[in-house]
C-alpha cells in the first residue's frame, strides 16, 4: 500500500476480491480463495484507501465550499444547509476524485480478501439505494451459479 500511496501525487484505493453470496452458504473455508466461482474484485468497493495526511487536509480545504469544515458545535448547521447542495461527495474516494492535482490508483490487491455481509440497503437516498440494490445484485453469484439455481428450480417445481 505505502509503495502506491505518493505524497502530493497519488493515494490509493485497492479493489478487494469480494466474496459472493453463494459462496458463504454452507461449509465455509477458513481462507478465501481467489476464484472466479467464490467472488469477485469489487470496482464499486472504495472503503479502504491510503492517503497521506497532508494530502488529506490540501484535498479537504479544497472542498470547504462544499463540506464546510467543523470547528465548533455552531458549525454543524452549515453541514445541513449544504447537504442539500451538494450531490457529488459522498466519501473521501469522490474528495479525492474531485481533486485535479491528486491522482487516485485503484488496483486490484490480492491480499485485500471481503467476505460475504448481508446488507440491508437502509439508505436515505436514492442513488444510495440503488447503489446498494446494484452491489448487492452483483454479491450473488456467478451467472451460471444463478442460472443453475433458477433451472433447479422449475425442474423441482414441475
Amino acid at each position: 500500500v505505502r509503495m502506491n500511496t505518493i505524497l502530493h501525487w497519488q493515494v490509493f484505493s485497492p479493489l478487494p476480491f469480494t466474496e459472493y453470496y453463494l459462496n458463504s452458504m454452507g461449509p465455509r473455508n477458513k481462507e478465501l480463495d481467489i476464484n472466479k466461482n467464490h467472488g469477485y474484485y469489487d470496482t464499486s468497493f472504495a472503503k479502504h484507501i491510503s492517503f497521506y495526511a497532508l494530502d488529506y487536509s490540501k484535498a479537504r480545504n479544497q472542498v470547504e465550499l462544499d463540506i464546510p469544515i467543523i470547528h465548533t458545535d455552531r458549525d454543524v448547521s452549515k453541514v445541513f444547509l449544504k447537504s442539500a447542495q451538494n450531490k457529488s461527495i459522498y466519501s473521501i474516494h469522490d474528495m479525492f476524485v474531485s481533486c485535479s492535482d491528486l491522482h487516485v490508483l485503484r488496483a486490484v490487491e490480492p491480499s485485500l480478501k471481503i467476505r460475504y455481509m448481508e446488507d440491508y440497503c437502509s439508505t436515505f437516498t436514492s442513488r444510495d439505494l440503488n447503489k446498494c440494490l446494484e452491489i448487492r445484485g452483483e454479491n450473488l453469484g456467478t451467472r451460471n451459479q444463478l442460472a443453475k439455481i433458477i433451472f433447479d428450480s422449475q425442474i423441482n417445481a414441475s
